[in-house]
């Protein structure tokens, strides 16, 4: 069953139904963690230029995961470590946007150009203290 949260003037509404109940501790733990997140000190990759070879990130020390930005055209990309190509991997196209949750992703992501040259602007994100 799939479920979807809106977000609403007075905050984030629930979904009328819930699967099971771990669904909800899980859905609840997520939301939490992706409320306490920030940047990472500050640290951010503007206008990473992807083209026909396939490139990573450059990873920030204290960075967990990271919000990339399609900015100029689509791209292919993979959290696997290994190389997409323009035709096997995960498209996204201009004003998506790739989350990756954890170091291992950000370690192993891996994107390359559809077609044409393209930007993406990358947001790390770091743990806040409670």
């Amino acid at each position: 069953m799939t479920t979807h949260w809106k977000l609403t003037g007075d905050g984030i509404e629930p979904p009328q139904e819930i699967a099971r109940e771990e669904t909800l501790v899980e859905v609840r733990k997520r939301l939490e963690d992706t409320l306490k997140r920030q940047g990472a000190g500050g640290s951010n990759q503007y206008a990473l230029a992807v083209s026909s070879t396939a490139v990573g990130l450059t990873v920030q020390p204290d960075a967990y995961g990271a919000e990339i930005y399609v900015r100029t055209a689509s791209v292919v990309f993979l959290k696997s470590g290994q190389a997409p190509t323009a035709t096997q991997g995960f498209q996204a196209d201009v004003d998506d946007v790739i989350l990756l949750e954890s170091r291992d992703e950000l370690t192993k992501f891996r994107v390359i150009r559809a077609s044409i040259d393209a930007t993406l602007d990358v947001h790390y994100l770091r743990k806040v203290d409670s």
